[in-house]
């Protein structure tokens, strides 16, 4: 998913002529008269990267895009931090964690906090071992478990929470928050108590 602001209002003629015009089979619904969501393939997101940069150059508006996860709320929070700090560009939400980190930026990091901690639990010792290993037969080895349970349990993960495993970007996302969480913000919590 690919969210996105435009620097001016009521372009949804032309975002949506441009958009159509560089990928396959994507679709777009709008927000409102400045934002909205590209659901498109993974093989079109270096041509709505080009995009940005060709509208930063040479455009009348520019759009700030995402490469985002299917939750709005921590999306929206993400885009608009984006926005503020790099109008027309183009980014994942993991490398915008990573900012938000070094930025200290409370409010956004956050949100990756309230996405992580309602994640489905029963699944998530599953999933944070799976996103060290990579690998199910390790996993299985590594939790006691048998390998079928492993699969069984992280397709259950993926169907109730939309997000894809097989995304490395989105296994480091989470491996990310996870260290966050239990390095940086529960230390800050108990220094600030």
């Amino acid at each position: 998913m690919i969210y996105f602001i435009c620097s001016k209002p009521h372009q949804q003629p032309v975002i949506e002529e441009m958009i159509q015009s560089i990928t396959i089979n994507s679709t777009i619904t709008f927000d409102d008269e400045f934002s909205g969501t590209i659901y498109s393939s993974t093989e079109d997101i270096q041509s709505l990267e080009l995009l940005c940069q060709h509208l930063q150059t040479e455009g009348t508006f520019t759009l700030t895009m995402l490469h985002s996860i299917n939750y709005p709320k921590l999306s929206h929070a993400v885009l608009h931090f984006q926005n503020q700090q790099y109008p027309g560009s183009f980014h994942h939400i993991l490398e915008l964690f990573i900012i938000a980190m070094n930025q200290q930026n409370k409010a956004i990091l956050n949100e990756f906090v309230n996405f992580y901690i309602n994640l489905p639990k029963d699944h998530l010792e599953l999933v944070k071992e799976y996103s060290k290993t990579d690998n199910i037969i390790l996993t299985a080895n590594n939790l006691y478990v048998h390998r079928n349970t492993v699969t069984n349990r992280l397709h259950q993960f993926e169907k109730l929470t939309q997000l894809d495993l097989k995304d490395n970007n989105l296994r480091m996302l989470l491996r990310l928050i996870d260290i966050y969480i239990n390095n940086v913000h529960d230390a800050q919590d108990t220094y600030y108590k």
